[in-house]
């Protein structure tokens, strides 16, 4: 597989300008031995795994028609070949559920679904998405584990949720899309990177540990309302081309680092709070067609 994640570097995991683009494919992982069933019925792919590791890729080969290829030791149906399902005349519905295990997963260009739901369950679990369409809803449920999200051009005309569970998880989500977007960490240390996302409500909830993210040119739509909660621990958020008609940011607890810089514009009401702890708030170059109210931050700059 391609690569899965831009790893962040820097003392403390903070978020600042030494990220750079690491690598982890589903080869460099160690040897996964699990089945993997599959079952192509009418209207819908059903995908399970079992409580072993189990490592595949499930792509669209020609229109409408799909393959899941096994890696690693991992079997399909008993096999090590690919499975290949029918041409299906409608949009699919897609459902995998790898179940426990440190499970690997690709999807790779899969347009015109009906839906999609992954669960990958307990385990240090990794998934990498690139150019995936669904009518309906999309949902990623990773359970607890070091956990790694990578999408790239996922998009939704229903809702878009991610939730990665317990652990010290990294997400990167590049061109994601939603009706409403929800995105939630868990506790852990988690590091997320977002950019060129585009949903009409949405919610960041990080929960407790040290955490950090870059959220980067978000394109929502009109009246769309943004809320993130960055939960307990020491965090670090850094926002910019960020555009909103309401932007309600929760520090939380710990010493909490927030930024919001330009080109970012709110046309109505914003909220900034922080917390128990020495939070700072910086808000230069943003534009707001209402005056921001601040409360709890220790240091604030920019208005």
């Amino acid at each position: 597989m391609k690569r899965l994640f831009q790893f962040f570097r820097g003392p403390n995991k903070q978020v600042d300008d030494s990220m750079e683009f690491g690598v982890e494919s589903l080869e460099s992982r160690r040897l996964l031995t699990g089945n993997v069933v599959v079952r192509d019925l009418a209207g819908a792919l059903i995908i399970r795994g079992d409580q072993l590791d189990n490592a595949f890729v499930v792509a669209e080969v020609v229109g409408n028609r799909y393959t899941v290829t096994p890696s690693l030791g991992t079997t399909i149906n008993g096999s090590a070949s690919t499975f290949t399902t029918r041409v299906y005349e409608n949009e699919p519905r897609f459902v995998i559920n790898t179940g426990a295990g440190n499970d690997g997963i690709g999807l790779q260009n899969l347009s015109d679904l009906r839906s999609l739901s992954v669960v990958t369950g307990d385990g240090r679990d990794v998934i990498g998405g690139n150019a995936i369409e669904t009518r309906g809803r999309m949902s990623f449920n990773m359970g607890r584990g070091d956990d790694v999200l990578s999408l790239t051009a996922a998009e939704s005309k229903g809702s878009f949720s991610v939730n990665v569970g317990d652990g010290d998880d990294m997400l990167a989500l590049i061109g994601v899309d939603g009706t409403v977007g929800r995105i939630v960490t868990g506790n852990g240390d988690d590091l997320l990177a977002m950019s060129d996302a585009d949903f009409n409500r949405s919610s960041l909830m990080m929960g407790s540990g040290d955490d950090g993210a870059t959220i980067d040119t978000i394109q929502s739509q009109t009246e769309s309302v943004a809320s993130i909660n960055l939960g307990s621990g020491n965090d670090q958020i850094r926002v910019s081309s960020f555009e909103a008609q309401t932007l309600l940011v929760n520090a939380g607890t710990g010493d909490d680092s927030v930024s919001v810089t330009s080109p970012t514009q709110i046309a109505g009401r914003s909220v900034f709070a922080g917390g128990a702890g020495i939070d700072d708030l910086d808000l230069s170059g943003t534009s707001f067609g209402i005056a921001p109210r601040v409360v709890m931050f220790e240091s604030v700059v920019g208005i």
